[in-house]
């Protein structure tokens, strides 16, 4: 999904901490870690530093999928 949004040139979005930190949060709740870790990967691969928001949501997701199992 984040991926057409970025290629759709008459959007023009740009790729911010902000813009990822709200789909990795969107895809953590919607049991997508893994997509979320990969678009994590995709983040620093564009140049896009993460924050203490994103390594929180990323924390907090792993610590909810080990006290579910």
């Amino acid at each position: 999904m984040f991926k057409n949004l970025q290629s759709d040139e008459a959007l023009m979005l740009s790729s911010n901490v902000k813009t990822y930190n709200i789909m990795i949060n969107g895809l953590c709740k919607e049991g997508l870690f893994e997509e979320a870790l990969s678009l994590l990967l995709e983040m620093e691969d564009n140049d896009c530093l993460s924050n203490a928001v994103t390594i929180e949501t990323v924390i907090h997701t792993l610590f909810e999928k080990i006290r579910m199992t």
